[in-house]
This record gives C-alpha cells, structure tokens and sequence, in this order.
C-alpha cells in the first residue's frame, strides 16, 4: 500500500485515504495533546510514538537563547502547555471547509 507522510498541523494521526495510508507524525516541539516529541515509525504500517525529554530546560533554554521575538511566550504555551487534540480540530476547521466552533 502506498503512503503518504505529511506534517505541519503537530497534530499526529493515522489514516487511511484513497486507498493511501496517510500519516502525519506530530511535532517534536509544538505537539497538540500531551507533551514530547511525537514521531512514527514507519514499517509496513505506522506506529505513532512520543518520546519524553525534559519540557521544562527546553522552554527555559529557548526562552534564554533564542532571537525569535516571542520565544518566551512561545515556550510557556507549545512546550509546557500544548494545546489540546480538541483545540487543534476547532483551529483547523475553518481551513478544511468546517465551519468555526461558536
């Protein structure tokens, strides 16, 4: 079966399409759902995985170190506290045709 490995929406999953399993790992720095850095090993099939680092050094370590503008806000909201599988549907909807939650 063929397959398709895709990625930008952090939010990991595993599905079947047209007969094409397409998978999409997650993020290692910006998940939906827990916190970790998600991944897939890819065989026949996928497994999704997440593997556990120290959350906490890497926000402080980014907040210290990085140029980006914001990264301490950035590091108190992707690492430490990922937003939900839930809240990552209700962002995306409006972008595949549903309609925005109220």
């Amino acid at each position: 079966m063929a397959a398709v490995v895709c990625g930008n929406t952090h939010l990991p999953y595993v599905r079947l399409a047209g007969g094409r399993l397409v998978i999409n790992p997650g993020s290692a720095g910006m998940p939906y759902g827990r916190p970790g850095a998600h991944w897939a090993l890819l065989g026949p099939g996928a497994d999704l995985r997440r593997t556990a680092y120290d959350v906490e050094a890497a926000a402080v370590r980014v907040a210290a170190e990085s140029t980006y503008p914001q990264a301490a806000a950035w590091a108190d909201t992707c690492p430490r506290a990922p937003p939900t599988d839930a809240r990552a549907l209700e962002v995306s909807g409006p972008m595949d045709g549903r309609p925005a939650a109220p």
